[in-house]
């Protein structure tokens, strides 16, 4: 009896079935056919955002180790300039040096074998004799010091010549691992943008999004919550200290500048990619990490429990406990944990444990 079982082999971008036939008496056999369009099957038993969030992850390290690589070979560049720099002045050195001792051996070689001897003792006094034998020590010493240093100056452009022979190793070596790490990001990117195709394209991840979505909302109300109670908990300082944000409501500036876009509870501002996020007015970062559909969060704390919210960046510029003032770059505006693939920065306020409606807090320019 024929009995066959599918199985579904899932690469980056690619989706292929395999048939294994079972055949009894007759051993195992696979065939792979051709490439079909993507199905949901991959991601029936897993979470969107959460398949979402670890693509996000793997572009934002990449993203750090590049631009870590980066530097890395801007110093080296740098390193190897000095180093030409040094060579050359040693040259220059070593060739002065090279024509001191060249006047120093045509002197010696003029003067012969006999030549100083004859000089020396041809004076007619004693103490010109010493003088002229003082002068000739002083000659030879002299010579002498000026090939211990032309053997220590070629000794030091050797150390350098070498020195720089390596730097420019570690230079190709660091252009390799850049390209490898290019090749991961573009990787990650091209897989990342096949899931948001996919879940735009396919009903039933549609229905998935939404509902991780309302979930994703949830579990952040919770949060923010607990932290409200946490802060009034822990006896932090008291709202005096972080200014009066009630007394500008209305009047507070935008996170960007740019139009805002109707996504409750919040507000959502479309950007273009590593635009500078700025804080709404002076307070305490409370929480500075991935969050899931929420991508790079960060989350402010203003007193009064009044709390400013900044999701889908691309990096944090501040930690957890680092205090910002009013305007100050927080994050750069990104699309991490936006399963809608657009760039910018969605913000949300947060007062007294609920969800207050942005246009209440912030002074801006609206649609949608």
């Amino acid at each position: 009896m024929l009995a066959s079982r599918l199985f579904k082999i899932i690469l980056p971008g690619r989706f292929y079935f395999i048939s294994l036939l079972l055949c009894s008496g007759f051993g195992l056999a696979w065939a792979e056919t051709t490439p079909n369009p993507p199905t949901t099957t991959h991601i029936q038993d897993k979470s969107i955002l959460g398949e979402l969030e670890g693509l996000d992850k793997q572009v934002n390290e990449s993203q750090s180790e590049l631009e870590q690589i980066k530097q890395n070979i801007q110093q080296q560049q740098d390193n190897i300039a000095d180093l030409e720099a040094q060579i050359g002045s040693k040259r220059a050195e070593i060739s002065i040096q090279k024509h001191l001792l060249a006047a120093h051996i045509r002197l010696l070689y003029g003067l012969g074998d006999q030549g100083v001897l004859k000089i020396i003792f041809s004076q007619e006094s004693l103490a010109n004799i010493q003088q002229g034998f003082l002068y000739f020590s002083h000659l030879l010493e002299h010579r002498q010091i000026h090939f211990q240093k032309f053997k220590s100056q070629l000794k030091k452009l050797q150390e350098l010549s070498t020195a720089k022979l390596q730097l420019q190793e570690n230079l190709k070596t660091l252009a390799e691992k850049l390209e490898t790490e290019q090749t991961v990001q573009t990787e990650s990117q091209v897989t990342r943008s096949d899931l948001v195709t996919q879940v735009k394209q396919e009903k039933g991840l549609l229905d998935r999004k939404a509902e991780e979505l309302n979930l994703a909302q949830t579990e952040l109300s919770g949060f923010v919550a607990g932290l409200s109670k946490e802060v009034t908990h822990n006896n932090d300082p008291a709202p005096t200290s972080f200014g009066n944000i009630n007394k500008e409501k209305g009047k507070l500036p935008t996170p960007v500048n740019a139009l805002a876009i109707s996504r409750p509870p919040g507000l959502f501002f479309k950007t273009k990619t590593a635009e500078a996020v700025r804080a709404i007015f002076q307070g305490q970062v409370v929480y500075a990490n991935w969050f899931k559909g929420y991508g790079l969060l960060l989350i402010l704390n203003h007193g009064d429990r009044v709390y400013s919210l900044y999701g889908h960046n691309s990096r944090l510029l501040v930690a957890a406990g680092d205090w910002v003032a009013k305007g100050n770059k927080i994050a750069e505006t990104g699309d991490t944990g936006s399963i809608d693939g657009v760039t910018g920065v969605y913000f949300e306020i947060r007062s007294k444990g609920k969800s207050d409606p942005p246009n209440q807090w912030l002074k801006i320019s609206k649609r949608g």
